[in-house]
């Protein structure tokens, strides 16, 4: 019962909402930085045990807790990697609302350091919820990033949105690029959204 109680806690963001773009992208980069250190000390691990005379195909990495703990680490640092592309573009959100309301994604009922398939997919409902907010507002930026996140953040494919809300997204980034204030990989995102739909 505990064990069940605890599983169901939400933990609380790692810090508190960036209330600027530099700041969100110096936690994107140190994020980033922390995948590319894990990404390289599991696959350093793997070619060893690979290389080692006890490997065994047919019965892989899951007899190896080294290699175990170290995916364990690689994936909670490629999930705080989605989280901090997420807080910066809830930063632009703000920004653009103009507002100086800045908030954690918690705000949008995120589950930190879960996947998005995690809890029913609470995390894709919460990532449809930013974007629905960000496309009542001049976001363009914020939306792009929301869009760029669900098409690349899952190595099984893209994390679905409301057709309804893709669509509008699809419209905002159009409208953006008439106007010319499209970066090019915003550009890319919207191509990438389109072929999605």
């Amino acid at each position: 019962m505990e064990r069940e109680a605890k599983a169901r806690e939400r933990r609380p963001a790692p810090e508190a909402a960036a209330t600027t773009e530099a700041e969100a992208t110096e936690r994107v980069e140190d994020a980033l930085a922390e995948l590319s250190a894990r990404a390289e000390t599991l696959k350093t691990l793997k070619t060893a045990v690979r290389d080692s005379p006890s490997w065994d195909q047919s019965r892989g990495y899951k007899v190896h807790p080294d290699v175990m703990a170290a995916l364990r680490e690689f994936e909670a640092a490629r999930r705080r990697h989605v989280e901090t592309r997420l807080e910066r573009a809830l930063v632009l959100f703000a920004e653009a609302k103009g507002d100086g309301d800045f908030k954690t994604l918690e705000s949008f009922n995120w589950y930190y350091g879960e996947g998005f398939g995690a809890r029913e997919g609470a995390n894709a409902k919460s990532l449809s919820y930013m974007l629905g907010a960000a496309l009542k507002t001049t976001a363009f930026r914020a939306v792009s990033e929301m869009c760029l996140v669900s098409l690349t953040a899952e190595r099984d494919g893209p994390v679905p949105l409301p057709v309804k809300v893709r669509a509008q997204a699809v419209a905002k980034l159009e409208e953006a690029a008439e106007l010319d204030l499209l970066e090019s990989e915003d550009v890319e995102v919207l191509e990438a959204l389109k072929v999605a739909q």
